[in-house]
């Protein structure tokens, strides 16, 4: 449990940092440390991370730095890719 913490603690300290990469890390975590399955890992990350940078771009939408319409822009075809994605790699 230890390590998990740590991991999720990088996770954080990595999308802080760099803003990305948080996927790439935490499907590791969840897989090897938590002992999740595989799917529900990677979807997780999904949730996990999603919940991260929103929390990181609280301080700057507050006072609208964040332009919303590039938001969802790119949003949209991504959780479309995403849902795709889920339902191809549900095919197997």
């Amino acid at each position: 449990m230890l390590l998990a913490l740590i991991g999720a603690v990088l996770i954080g300290l990595t999308l802080g940092l760099l803003g990305s990469g948080g996927s790439i890390l935490t499907v590791p975590v969840l897989l090897y440390l938590v002992h999740m399955p595989d799917k529900l890992a990677i979807a997780s990350s999904l949730g996990i991370v999603g919940g991260i940078s929103l929390t990181g771009a609280m301080p700057y939408a507050w006072p609208k730095l964040v332009q919303g319409g590039h938001g969802i822009m790119f949003s949209i075809p991504g959780m479309r890719g995403a849902w795709v994605g889920a339902w191809r790699g549900g095919q197997q």
